[in-house]
């Protein structure tokens, strides 16, 4: 039981960035337009969002408010931040399919994040939300505030949304502690089962 304990403890999640909170809340009937040319729907077609994660670990897994009425395959990825709040280098890149239709809020869209990057407490980040051609959908506006960017262009240039300061609604973990602090624990369960096995060998 302490072994399991140890290292269910060193696995354990955290949350670098969260604007849904909790429980998770969102504006359903608002939200930043997700498309592509071909879909025939209002500019822009790709949006970020810039944030400062509040972990150092491995991310793991986000949960965001997606909803569409044409479609569901999208794509998150993450980026470091360049000059200008532009995305710099591409940490990670995932393709998933959205589960929530456009309606009644607030059902979330978990993504995994196989292979997913370290991220680095106090250190800025891009996420951005795309979809695949012929799909329309809504990334939802959470109730606190954010920097969001959007781009009509495929990525050429991006720009800030100004018509709203709120955020896009999501929820990023990680999985901490780091490595070295398990590399710390490991004695410990070697010393707990050299005691079990004398514990053992005496009974």
């Amino acid at each position: 039981m302490f072994a399991l304990t140890l290292f269910a403890t060193a696995a354990k999640a955290d949350v670098a960035y969260d604007s849904l909170g909790s429980p998770a809340e969102y504006r359903s009937n608002f939200g930043f337009t997700l498309g592509t040319p071909n879909a025939n729907v209002f500019n822009p077609f790709r949006i970020g969002l810039v944030f400062s994660s509040a972990t150092t670990g491995v991310i793991t897994q986000i949960d965001a408010a997606l909803s569409f009425s044409r479609g569901t395959a999208a794509t998150a990825a993450l980026w470091t931040v360049a000059s200008g709040n532009t995305p710099g280098d591409l940490l990670g890149s995932w393709d998933f399919e959205m589960t929530q239709r456009v309606g009644p809020c607030c059902a979330l869209t978990s993504i995994p994040t196989p292979g997913g990057p370290k991220l680095t407490a106090g250190t800025q980040y891009f996420l951005t939300m795309s979809v695949d051609d012929d799909v329309f959908a809504i990334w939802h506006r959470a109730l606190v505030a954010g920097s969001m960017y959007a781009t009509d262009n495929n990525g050429a240039t991006w720009d800030p949304i100004t018509f709203t300061n709120e955020a896009g609604a999501v929820r990023i973990l990680t999985r901490v502690p780091e490595p070295q602090e398990l590399t710390m624990a490991l004695p410990l369960l070697g010393l707990f089962l050299v005691w079990k096995r004398r514990f053992t060998m005496a009974g």
